[in-house]
């Protein structure tokens, strides 16, 4: 059970810490291993894919599998139109959107997003924001992931949000609304293909 286990996950921490023993901790679970590590590896097919420390890892997954299965639903296939003072202009769907990085011109990347970067507004309530990115779109569909929902949007292409039951109640979210989506470039993280 949950409680349980995430007692039984801090206990381990706090062992872990207090004795410096090193050891290997296998799971499938993201956050025990965010938590937990000191060093995360990757294992995919059998095939060590990538090996870091969690914060590189989980913010710069170094394939589209690899991000896939750290759960970057967004895994976009595009290609870089502009670079100039590190900020890019990457073509996804027929959309211009911003990014940070310096990748070059004519480089086809996966333009890759975490769901929970991403900020959902109607669309009549559009504010001012930092965020350089806004795509619109109508909910496809709307489905519960434990205390938060995931929002399918459909900009042309499908795009997953993960937002607090209280902001999709806040919205009056729905299948068939229609939504904005917005996020900063610093949240994209660009891979080459």
């Amino acid at each position: 059970d949950s409680p349980t286990r995430s007692k039984l996950i801090e206990d381990l921490r706090t062992l872990l810490s207090r004795f410096g023993t090193t050891t290997v901790f296998i799971t499938h679970d993201q956050e025990q291993a965010l938590s937990l590590g000191d060093r995360v590896a990757i294992i995919l097919d059998g095939m060590l894919r990538q090996v870091g420390s969690p914060e590189s890892v989980f913010s710069s997954p170094r394939d589209s599998e690899v991000a896939n299965f750290l759960g970057v639903e967004n895994v976009l296939p595009g290609m870089v139109n502009e670079s100039k003072n590190g900020k890019i202009s990457v073509e996804v769907h027929h959309h211009q959107l911003e990014a940070i990085g310096d990748e070059q011109p004519g480089r086809q990347i996966f333009f890759c997003l975490r769901p929970e970067d991403i900020t959902l507004w109607k669309t009549i309530d559009l504010p001012r924001s930092s965020a350089r990115n806004v795509l619109t779109g109508k909910i496809a569909s709307i489905s519960i992931q434990g205390p938060l929902i995931e929002i399918n949007i459909d900009c042309g292409f499908p795009l997953i949000a993960l937002i607090t039951r209280a902001s999709a109640q806040e919205l009056e979210l729905d299948v068939d609304v229609s939504v904005a989506a917005s996020f900063k470039a610093s949240a994209v993280h660009l891979i080459p293909r």
